[in-house]
C-alpha cells in the first residue's frame, strides 16, 4: 500500500490493528519528508533550520528539499554549519547532487544562531524597531547575568537552580516541545523554563530527562504547596 501511494490507508491499518509503525520504515520516512515539505513551504528557511536543529536526519531531508529547489548555497551552508555528512543523505541524493556539493559556493549565515540572544525574531530578522516586543530588559533581566542554561546535573548551574527554585515563594513556568514528524511520535518536552523573581533557569529536558537528580528536583518543586506556580 505504501508503494502504491496509499499511505493514509496503511497508517489507519497500523493504528487499528496495533502494529508497530517502526516496522515500516518507508512509511515513517515518507511522513518525515512530508513534514519537512510542510515547514519548508510555510516557514522561512532559517526558522526551519532552527526548528530541527537537534535532528541531523530532518536537516538532511531539508537540505535535499533545498537542493531540489536549486537553493544550492543555502543547502551547502547548512551542510557545513550542521556538520552533515554525505553518508547521511539518500543514495539518490548523493548520485544527483554529489558533484554540486563539492563546489565552492557562497556561505549563507543563519542570523538566528548569531544574533538571537532570546530576542524576538521579528526584531532580529525583519529589523522591527527595538522595544516593539517584550524583551528581557522589560523584566530587568540581563542575558549575561540573569539566565542560566542547565543541561548537566553535576554542573554549578544545576546546583544553583535547585537551591533557588526550592526556596522561592513563587516561580513562573513555560515549556517548549519537540515537533512531531509523524502521528506515531509521542509529544516530548524539550525545554522547561522556570523563573524566580530575578533569575531564569532553562532546563534541557532532552539531556536531563532521565537523570534521577533532575526528576527529584521537579518532583520536589511541584509537590511543594508553599511555592506558587504561575503559567501563561
Amino acid at each position: 500500500m505504501i508503494e502504491t501511494g496509499e499511505s493514509k490507508k496503511a497508517i489507519n491499518l497500523i493504528s487499528n490493528f496495533g502494529f508497530d509503525p517502526y516496522d515500516f520504515p518507508q512509511l515513517i520516512l515518507g511522513a518525515k519528508i512530508n513534514a519537512i515539505r510542510y515547514f519548508a513551504k510555510n516557514q522561512p528557511w532559517f526558522k526551519v533550520e532552527e526548528l530541527f536543529s537537534d535532528s541531523k536526519e530532518m536537516l538532511s531531508l531539508f537540505v535535499e528539499e533545498l537542493m531540489q529547489d536549486n537553493q544550492i548555497d543555502l543547502a551547502q551552508s547548512m551542510i557545513k554549519r550542521r556538520n552533515l555528512l554525505i553518508e547521511e543523505f539518500s543514495p539518490n541524493f548523493q548520485l544527483k547532487f554529489g558533484a554540486d556539493l563539492s563546489k565552492e559556493l557562497k556561505y549563507s549565515e543563519n542570523i538566528l544562531f548569531t544574533q538571537d540572544a532570546y530576542a524576538p525574531t521579528e526584531e532580529i530578522v525583519n529589523k522591527d524597531v527595538a522595544g516593539t516586543f517584550w524583551n528581557l530588559k522589560n523584566f530587568n533581566i540581563e542575558m549575561e547575568n540573569g539566565i542560566f542554561w542547565v543541561d548537566d546535573v553535576n554542573s554549578s548551574e544545576f546546583y544553583v537552580a535547585r537551591r533557588d527554585l526550592l526556596s522561592a515563594p513563587i516561580v513562573g513556568l513555560d515549556s517548549e516541545y519537540r515537533l512531531n514528524t509523524n502521528r506515531f511520535e509521542k509529544r516530548q518536552t524539550s525545554i522547561l523554563q522556570i523563573a524566580t523573581e530575578n533569575q531564569v533557569y532553562i532546563f534541557d529536558v532532552q539531556s536531563l530527562g532521565d537523570r534521577k537528580e533532575y526528576q527529584e528536583l521537579i518532583w520536589e518543586l511541584f509537590a511543594d504547596e508553599q511555592i506558587l506556580k504561575v503559567t501563561d
